[in-house]
């Protein structure tokens, strides 16, 4: 199991590595590493389309990717009218 979101997160802005135009420098085994980024990508910013239907979820929840957006449109946090780049 790793975190490495506290790592990053004290690199980013507790000691202003970025900043600085440092470079995190990740240590372990290189599949280790791979799943690390991974799942940090999908924290970050959720899953691909293809990664949720790959996960077949339950016939009764809906596949929808954009479920985060449609409800801060709703809830005036962000303009509906603002576009999504991709």
């Amino acid at each position: 199991m790793n975190s490495l979101e506290f790592p990053l997160y004290f690199f980013l802005f507790v000691s202003k590595g970025l900043e600085q135009g440092r470079k995190l420098n990740l240590v372990g085994e290189k599949v280790d590493i791979s799943h690390a980024l991974r799942l940090l990508r999908i924290t970050l910013f959720g899953p691909t389309r293809d990664e949720l239907e790959g996960w077949q979820p339950a016939k009764s929840l809906p596949l929808k990717t954009n479920t985060v957006r449609s409800f801060l449109s709703k809830t005036s946090l962000i303009s509906c009218h603002s576009k999504t780049v991709g």
